[in-house]
Formats: structure tokens, C-alpha cells, sequence
């Protein structure tokens, strides 16, 4: 099966049974979220030169989840062919203390600072890049110290994960 984005420039791909449910979201009215199983389910997308930030452009990248446990470690991005590639994770779990953490290729460059996240409702999760400093956000609030963040964000990768690692070892 497949997903496209509301603007209609991404096509997401589905792997195994991934459910799209229509008035679970943090929005009111008509509006439709993904469902995860929390294991095999996960999205796919060709992210082109989309998110080829290389090492001084500004970015953001956000996220509405629903987190129901940090028993599992879950990637809810990943950019990466590689741990040690070009591009970027954000994931949360019991390998960074039930916290949320950005990954860059040289491995973890910052992670929230006390658990912020907020299990069973909505959570609004941000990564800011802004004149070459990196911040973490969840909820409007900055949950740690801000780090100088020059990394070549220039990932050439043909595929990119929505609630999966680059190799599928942690799903969400």
C-alpha cells in the first residue's frame, strides 16, 4: 500500500499492516494519523535532495507522537544507511533512558536532558538547526542545553524509515 503527503510530493510507502486512522490525531476534526504495531510496521519514502541539508542550512524537522510504553527503543525517523552515514535518526527508548535523542553520524548529538515525553497523548517533537545550532524540543520547550551543530547533513540515501531503524533492528 501507499501514503501521499497532503501536498502530494512524498508517496510513503507501507511495510506489513500499517493502519491509517482517520480522527486519532492531535487535530481536531478530520484529520488522520498513522497506526504502528510497535514492531513490524513501519513507512518508507525516496526523500531525493528533500533533506540534503548539508553542514550549515537551516532546518526543522517535527512530529506529532503518541508514545504507549519505553519498554522498546523506537526510531521515528531515520536517514541513515549507516550508523555512521550522512544523515540523521530521532528516536526514543530505553537505550537513551526513555528519552528522546538526534543521531548524527558521529552518534548521539543530543538528547532531552529528563523524560519531557509524555506517555498515553500527543506529544509535539521538533529538532531545530538555526545558524548552526542544534535544539531539542518536546512541547513547545527545550528539553536540553543547545549544541553547536555543523554536520554535513548531505545523506544521499534512495530510502528513508518512519518508525524504523535504517537496518529494521528497532521498530517502533
Amino acid at each position: 500500500g501507499g501514503i501521499v503527503d497532503q501536498t502530494r510530493t512524498i508517496n510513503f510507502e507501507t511495510v506489513a499492516d500499517v493502519k491509517v486512522v482517520n480522527g486519532v490525531s492531535p487535530y481536531s476534526g478530520n484529520n488522520y494519523s498513522v497506526l504502528l504495531n510497535g514492531s513490524t510496521d513501519y513507512l518508507t519514502f525516496n526523500p531525493g535532495t528533500t533533506f540534503q541539508f548539508g553542514s550549515s542550512i537551516d532546518f526543522t524537522i517535527e512530529m506529532w507522537i503518541y508514545p504507549t510504553t519505553t519498554l522498546t527503543t523506537q526510531y521515528l525517523i531515520d536517514m541513515r544507511t549507516a550508523a555512521a552515514s550522512n544523515g540523521f535518526a530521532l528516536a526514543y527508548g530505553p537505550n537513551v533512558s526513555g528519552r528522546l535523542t538526534w543521531y548524527n553520524q558521529s552518534g548521539n548529538l543530543i538528547t532531552e536532558n529528563a523524560a519531557y515525553t509524555k506517555i498515553g497523548q500527543w506529544n509535539h517533537i521538533a529538532y531545530v538547526r538555526y545558524n548552526n545550532v542544534g535544539r531539542l524540543l518536546i512541547n513547545g520547550v527545550m528539553v536540553n542545553i543547545s549544541v553547536a551543530d555543523t554536520t554535513n547533513y548531505n545523506n544521499t540515501n534512495t530510502t528513508a524509515y518512519i518508525g524504523s531503524r535504517f537496518d529494521q533492528n528497532s521498530t517502533v
